[in-house]
């Protein structure tokens, strides 16, 4: 029997709507349901951590589980930051933009982490 999961606040942010286009939106793991942990050690279920979900429209949920659309630019900060300390910059990356292997390239790897400021990698690093 699988653990029960505590959606209500990952639910909550899906109430947002999509990052993308605004539609009622799911939400969608940003690196996939292993993440779930209990709330505190000792209680049973499992806790969907809203840092680990994006709001997203069933279509882009879908083109994302399939590896097909890159969410990079639809996270907040603190999104990323927890996804890079659960799996490691190069991983989240992958997941991130679903780039199945390295990345083609520095200059695509900058394109990405550009700061409209200009400044190389941002205040806050690669992401």
């Amino acid at each position: 029997m699988a653990l029960e999961r505590d959606w209500d606040e990952a639910h909550l942010k899906a109430l947002e709507g999509c990052r993308h286009c605004g539609a009622p939106a799911e939400a969608a793991h940003i690196l996939g349901r292993k993440y779930d942990k209990p709330r505190r050690p000792g209680l049973k279920g499992l806790w969907v951590n809203p840092l680990h979900i994006v709001p997203l429209c069933p279509g882009l949920h879908r083109r994302y589980d399939d590896h097909e659309y890159d969410i990079l630019p639809l996270l907040t900060f603190e999104e990323q930051a927890e996804a890079v300390r659960l799996v490691g910059i190069v991983a989240a990356y992958r997941r991130i933009t679903s780039t199945r292997g390295e990345p083609d390239g520095e200059e695509d790897l900058k394109a990405s982490t550009e700061d409209p400021a200009g400044s190389e990698w941002g205040a806050y690093g690669p992401f």
